[in-house]
């Protein structure tokens, strides 16, 4: 009761309060200012303080696993046969080992090689080349013609390996000394050479370079020509090696039958050699050594020869430089074959052997830099039987001379080489020769300079250049007429010649030689000089 009696009074007395008396003298008064504006920037203030941010801090989350125990399980393997996956027929790429050359140039030159083996048979391997090259000279009837036909077949065992070759050469030259005045020259000065040559080897298989390892040769052949003169040789030779206590030891053995026949005249003789040698090979030095021996036995007599050998060397700059030096002698077996390899021109020799009873030799060789490499050597020999050249006024031919007592032969030789990976290879080498004779007054045909330069440069294997170059000094000739020697001499000789070649494709390949640039028809040997400048192209093949 007493609460509603007070709200009854507050609710009375509000309208009491909001009521007051209205002043309407300030509604009356008005007043308007009016003043220019003038806006005014206030300077700013610099912040004396640099920035710093915060830096986040980065907070890596733990995590904590657990990872149960594993329980071994016991399983019964399922094994089962896969298929092989086949690799083809073709793994290997196809070799194209034979090729086939035909070309042509002047004189009439004609020019034909082919050359087919087999290859990529663990079992046997055999091959079959032929050639053929001749010209037809000039009025001198200088013409050739070359011919070969080589076939081989080759086994491989499991510790040997078997082989036979089998050669024949066809070789037609022209005696062109002849002087074309005599009646039928041509024919008179016509000359072929025949080979038939046959070789089989057996050599063994070798696994380890310290087990017994050898190389056997049973070699037979048949040189003839239309001048009733034939040679028949056997030979029977081998080679064994073995290594005893880290020590290498070599030894060469063979027994040899030749027999020439001219007209009515035979001539046998027999050789036997035994020669031993051992080699001790060390980082800085090396040492070989041994002796040489040959038995003779002729139609009238027979000899025996023994001939120390040794050699040795030290590395006075590893890798660069090697100093050697060593002794030697030997027999030179002068056959009719031997004798036309290196003379042609030669009719009716005389068959002697040449003997190096004793050879003194030593120099320097090794590398100038990675890619250069040099030999400087001189020597001296004393030797029996010297073989010369001359020439026979009677039969327009070359005829040999034999130096009959024990002369001697002193000998430098300088040889350079530089290759620069497949593209650039240079070969250089020069031999000053010093006679001294005992039985002749000259050395007939030998030349006492003689320089070799070979040069091939190959031009992104697209171009292969070569440039070959030889030169021969002055020769002395003794020239043999109806009583007596004379003598007459030969001036030296530069033979310059350059090759080309075209690798149009891989299997495809064009060139061209350009012989005797010079064009200097000089004498190789005694009143026959050789073809001027002469060319010869064409194509290579292979398949």
């Amino acid at each position: 009761m007493y609460l509603f009696g007070i709200v009854i009074c507050i609710v009375g007395f509000i309208p009491q309060a909001n009521s007051q008396t209205k002043d309407t003298t300030i509604e009356s008064r008005i007043f308007d200012v009016e003043k220019t504006f003038k806006p005014i920037l206030s300077e700013a203030i610099k912040i004396p303080v640099n920035p710093n941010p915060e830096k986040p801090e980065l907070k890596r989350p733990e995590f904590k696993y657990e990872v149960e125990a594993v329980k071994p399980v016991a399983v019964e393997p399922n094994i089962y046969t896969i298929k092989p996956l086949s690799l083809g027929t073709s793994t290997l790429p196809k070799l194209k080992n034979n090729y086939t050359r035909f070309g042509f140039g002047n004189y009439a030159t004609p020019l034909f090689e082919f050359y087919i083996n087999s290859v990529r048979n663990k079992k046997f391997q055999t091959g079959f080349f032929v050639k053929h090259l001749s010209s037809n000279g000039d009025e001198n009837f200088n013409k050739f013609s070359n011919n070969t036909l080589y076939g081989y077949v080759k086994t491989f065992k499991a510790k040997q390996v078997y082989s036979l070759d089998a050669y024949y050469y066809r070789n037609r030259i022209q005696l062109y000394a002849t002087p074309t005045s005599i009646s039928d020259a041509e024919n008179i000065g016509k000359v072929i050479y025949e080979t038939i040559d046959l070789k089989g080897k057996a050599s063994s298989a070798k696994k380890d370079s310290s087990g017994f390892a050898h190389q056997t040769e049973l070699g037979y052949y048949r040189y003839q020509n239309n001048r009733s003169q034939n040679e028949n040789d056997f030979v029977l030779k081998s080679n064994l090696t073995k290594t005893f206590e880290e020590i290498p030891f070599e030894l060469d053995a063979g027994f040899r039958i030749n027999q020439y026949n001219n007209g009515n005249l035979t001539y046998n003789r027999r050789f036997l050699h035994l020669n031993p040698e051992i080699k001790i090979e060390e980082k800085e030095f090396y040492l070989r050594g041994g002796f040489n021996t040959m038995f003779i036995a002729d139609s009238s007599k027979s000899s025996g020869h023994f001939f120390p050998k040794a050699e040795g060397g030290f590395a006075i700059i590893p890798s660069k430089m090697t100093v050697y030096a060593g002794i030697n002698g030997n027999v030179q077996v002068n056959t009719l074959r031997s004798i036309t390899s290196e003379n042609i021109f030669v009719l009716n020799p005389e068959l002697d052997n040449t003997i190096n009873k004793f050879e003194v030799y030593g120099g320097f060789k090794g590398q100038i830099g990675p890619m250069t490499g040099f030999n400087i050597q001189t020597s001296s020999s004393k030797i029996e039987n010297n073989l010369f050249y001359g020439y026979d006024s009677s039969s327009f031919s070359q005829f040999t001379i034999f130096d009959e007592g024990k002369g001697s032969l002193t000998r430098l030789l300088v040889s350079v080489n530089h290759g620069f990976g497949e593209k650039f290879r240079i070969n250089a080498a020069a031999i000053l020769n010093n006679y001294t004779l005992s039985k002749i007054s000259k050395a007939s045909g030998r030349p006492e300079l003689e320089v070799k330069t070979n040069l091939t440069y190959n031009l992104g294997d697209k171009f292969l250049f070569k440039l070959d170059l030889f030169y021969w000094g002055d020769r002395n000739v003794l020239i043999k007429g109806d009583s007596s020697l004379t003598e007459d001499k030969i001036k030296a000789f530069t033979d310059v010649n350059f090759g080309l070649e075209y690798r149009y494709k891989k299997h495809l390949s064009a060139f061209i030689n350009f012989n005797n640039l010079t064009g200097n028809t000089y004498q190789r040997w005694y009143k026959y000089p050789v073809y001027g400048f002469n060319l010869l192209g064409g194509f290579n093949f292979t398949f």
